[in-house]
């Protein structure tokens, strides 16, 4: 699920705040061909909403797990107050 801005805020001032996708190459239980279809729709959604900075994926050549390549960076980036 993607966050949005306040319900208080108009409809057409909702925007995607930020999202980070992880996907593997040798995740059988998300396969490779579904996870990249995802990350260009979601590219797509985020594009339109003109805040394309706020995502970012990472892949990993290795099964499900958590890939840190990226991760750490984004959570300093966007979580950090």
């Amino acid at each position: 699920m993607l966050d949005t801005l306040p319900a208080e805020s108009s409809r057409s001032q909702r925007k995607p705040l930020r999202h980070s996708l992880n996907t593997a190459d040798f995740d059988y239980g998300f396969p490779l061909q579904h996870s990249a279809a995802a990350v260009k729709a979601v590219q797509t959604i985020y594009k339109a909403a003109g805040v394309s900075e706020r995502f970012e994926t990472d892949l990993g050549y290795c099964g499900h797990q958590f890939l840190a390549n990226k991760c750490f960076g984004f959570f300093d980036k966007w979580l950090k107050g």
